[in-house]
This record gives C-alpha cells, sequence and structure tokens, in this order.
C-alpha cells in the first residue's frame, strides 16, 4: 500500500526516484551512501509516540464522555484532525528515507534529503575545514551516528550579547559506520589538499571563497592604502640626501 502511494505521490510531483547524478566532471571514485535502517526506525519512533499520545487523549475524551457528553466532541475532533496529520507525517518520514542518499567521490559530497520539499546540496573537499561524528544517547541505542562535513566560508550569529561562528556544510545523518565514513572522507580531504587543491579553477574558487570569509572590500582597500604609504616613505627614504655629520 505505502510503496504504491509512494510512487503514484512522487510521479505525480515530479520527485526524483533514484539516486542523484554524480557532479559533473571526472570523479576517480564514485560512492553511494544510504542511511542505516535503524535511522529509519529512529525516526517512526517518534512518529509512534505522538500517534499514541493522540490516541490516548482521544480514548480518554471518550471515556470521560459519559460524564460529560460534550468530550465526545473532542474525541471525534482528535481522531479526525490528529489522526489524519500523524498518518501524513509517517506517509513523509518513509519517503524522506527512501529518497535520502549521500553521493561521495573523490572531489565533493553531494546529499539529497527531504520529503515535500527535496533539496540537494554538493561541497567540495577543497573547501572542507572539519569532519566528524556525532551520537546522541538514543541514536547510541539504535546503533548510527551522523557525519558532519563543515566548510570554509560561515558566518557569524548574533546569540545574546556575544557573536557565534556558524560554518558552512553538509550533513550525513544515518551513518551506521560513521567512523570510516569519516576516515575516507578525511582521506579524500588530504588527497586534494596535496595535490594543490585540483585544478586552477577549484583552486581560485576555494581560495576566493575563504578570502571571502575573512576580508571585505573595506579590509582590501585599507590594506592597498597602507603599502601605497609603505612604499611611498621607502622611496622617500631612498632619494633623501645623507645628513651632515657632526663636528
Amino acid at each position: 500500500m505505502y510503496s504504491l502511494l509512494k510512487n503514484t505521490v512522487l510521479r505525480l510531483f515530479r520527485a526524483p526516484l533514484g539516486p542523484p547524478a554524480a557532479p559533473s566532471g571526472e570523479h576517480a571514485s564514485i560512492e553511494v551512501v544510504r542511511a542505516a535502517p535503524r535511522y529509519l526506525s529512529y525516526r517512526l519512533l517518534g512518529v509512534g509516540c505522538l500517534g499514541l499520545f493522540v490516541a490516548f487523549a482521544a480514548l480518554l475524551s471518550f471515556a470521560l464522555g459519559f460524564a460529560a457528553p460534550p468530550l465526545w466532541i473532542v474525541s471525534a475532533l482528535l481522531v479526525l484532525v490528529f489522526g489524519p496529520l500523524v498518518a501524513l507525517q509517517y506517509f513523509a518520514v518513509r519517503v524522506d528515507y527512501d529518497l535520502r542518499y549521500y553521493v561521495i567521490t573523490d572531489r565533493s559530497v553531494r546529499v539529497r534529503e527531504g520529503a515535500w520539499r527535496v533539496a540537494e546540496k554538493t561541497i567540495t573537499f577543497a573547501n572542507v575545514q572539519n569532519v566528524r561524528v556525532e551520537q546522541g544517547p538514543i541514536q547510541r541505542l539504535f546503533g548510527f551516528s551522523d557525519v558532519r562535513v563543515d566548510t570554509a566560508g560561515g558566518g557569524m550569529v548574533q546569540a545574546g550579547q556575544h557573536s557565534v561562528a556558524v560554518s558552512h556544510g553538509v550533513l550525513l545523518a544515518g551513518i551506521e559506520n560513521a567512523a570510516a565514513l569519516r576516515d575516507a572522507i578525511l582521506e579524500h580531504v588530504r588527497r586534494r589538499t596535496d595535490a594543490g587543491l585540483g585544478d586552477g579553477d577549484e583552486r581560485a574558487a576555494a581560495l576566493a571563497a575563504r578570502a571571502g570569509s575573512a576580508w571585505s572590500q573595506e579590509h582590501v582597500a585599507a590594506l592597498r592604502e597602507l603599502r601605497a604609504a609603505a612604499e611611498a616613505l621607502r622611496r622617500a627614504a631612498e632619494s633623501a640626501p645623507p645628513s651632515p655629520g657632526l663636528g
């Protein structure tokens, strides 16, 4: 039933059914990674808890309705309104899992995720600054972790009276062997760095992204003015006649 409904909805909205294509260009290796089945169970657990809460509230309202008949209306509303919402949430979680893909090449990583709004994000290893494994207590119980890949070019977010640096990147959620995947990505990053960040266009883009995150146009203009002033002082000192000696 679910497969028929999913295929019908995805074809109706022209959503992708297979894994995303690798980024354009030549790649020495391409690997398609999926989230672990336990990741789906983990997310469905939340939907199940919500469904149990709605069912308990509806049954309680129905039972109390014998003493106060208006509560039967509350019970009916809970079933008619929140019941379809829980079913819709279940469908969205299943679709998100089926459409979730991680495509890892020797040059980049591409993440596709989402149910109602399918999104793809690609980052090149030339811009990667950090790769880390994250695991909460419930994730540890289910036996999977998340791999987060941070890149250069982040911004600042105001948190109270302090500014907090926020980095860009992608999240590979629900990875069963997260440590091995982290090490593989780090190896790709190391090879790209040793090779000089790839071709000239890729290197220029990486340097521009890093420079843009640290320097504004005003900073660059001020540095140019300082350099011009320093050169003028040097030329003046070189052309000045020597000072006469004393005595």
